[in-house]
């Protein structure tokens, strides 16, 4: 008894020293620091990808806004943002469908005396300007009104009308639009009309058309007979002629298309001041200035062309002349609503 007792204590004390000179073990790592770390790290790189992904898609948008297309030139250097309103309104002074274009001052002023509020303008403006005008004539209600775009024909001048379902004043207007567009003044102003001015025009047709060009260094001049139509509107002293001309067969091809409105008197004695040549005049070219007159109750149409003073040296010029038949009688006149007003 005594001995198994000595023994116990013998293996206990053995034990006690084992453990007490054992050195102690090192904690296992904790697995949760680990996970964090590696779902950190992932976070990171997720975002990271996702910045990457943001900034590739800002420069993608960035790129296709530098490689979006910028408004195009058409036609006469004319572009929809080129042009500018210089007035506006529902109610003028015209009652019927008419359209004057300014190519210099003199003809500026007569049509100001449409139009009071039209800014004044130095004549050095219509040296890169040109001033068109376009009236609606008479309308029985609001919400129509006049626009100008530009396309590859030119400068394209139609009428907006109101929708069926559009709320509109009952009162009568006479809307019109009268805007700038930088043309310069050796380039001739081609204008496309919509039905609304078209029945407001008589047809001439050209009987005779003479027309010399001469100048350049070495001095040549070219003779030749053209052909064509021609177009008139009028409103009081104003007439606006629309040209369609062109050389006859078996000379060089030529034309001249293009728009003026001048100033005719009573006695039927007609002054524009400014047309381009187009080309019947080779660049660098002089623009021409046209008289005439108007015979027969207007029936019949001569006009002599003759060039207008130029700085440009060894440059050339031309003068001619023509001869038109009315093809068709005068527009019937609508009665003017203004009349009833």
């Amino acid at each position: 008894m005594l001995r198994a007792q000595i023994s116990l204590a013998g293996a206990l004390l053995a034990l006690a020293i084992n453990s007490a000179g054992a050195p102690a073990c090192a904690p296992k790592p904790s697995s949760i620091t680990e996970n964090e770390q590696e779902a950190t790290q992932r976070e990171a790189v997720q975002e990271a990808k996702q910045r990457e992904a943001t900034q590739n898609a800002r420069g993608q948008k960035n790129k296709n806004a530098t490689a979006k297309p910028t408004p195009s030139r058409s036609g006469e250097g004319t572009v929809n943002s080129d042009i500018k309103v210089l007035a506006e309104g529902g109610h003028s002074r015209v009652g019927d469908a008419f359209i004057a274009v300014a190519r210099d001052a003199e003809t500026y002023a007569q049509l100001r005396g449409l139009i009071e509020k039209l800014p004044e303008m130095q004549a050095s403006f219509f040296k890169t300007n040109a001033v068109v005008a376009a009236f609606l004539g008479g309308r029985r209600t609001g919400g129509y009104v006049v626009s100008f775009t530009s396309d590859a024909q030119g400068l394209r001048i139609s009428e907006s009308s109101p929708s069926a379902d559009m709320m509109v004043t009952q009162v009568l207007t006479s809307p019109f639009k009268v805007i700038s567009v930088p043309v310069s003044d050796d380039q001739s102003l081609n204008v496309v009309t919509d039905q609304t001015w078209q029945t407001g025009m008589r047809p001439y047709r050209i009987a005779t058309g003479e027309w010399t060009m001469s100048g350049g260094i070495a001095g040549r001049t070219e003779k030749f007979q053209f052909e064509g139509d021609a177009r008139t509107m009028r409103h009081g002293k104003l007439a606006t002629f629309l040209f369609a001309l062109k050389s006859r067969e078996g000379n060089k091809s030529r034309q001249l298309n293009g728009i003026a409105t001048g100033v005719a008197q009573p006695d039927g004695s007609i002054s524009i001041a400014h047309l381009d040549a187009d080309s019947f005049v080779e660049l660098p070219s002089a623009a021409v200035r046209a008289t005439g007159r108007f015979t027969n109750n207007e029936s019949n149409l001569s006009l002599q062309f003759t060039p207008l003073p130029t700085i440009v040296a060894d440059g050339f010029s031309g003068e001619g002349k023509l001869e038109a038949v009315a093809t068709a009688p005068p527009p019937k006149r609508k009665p003017s609503l203004l009349d009833e007003q």
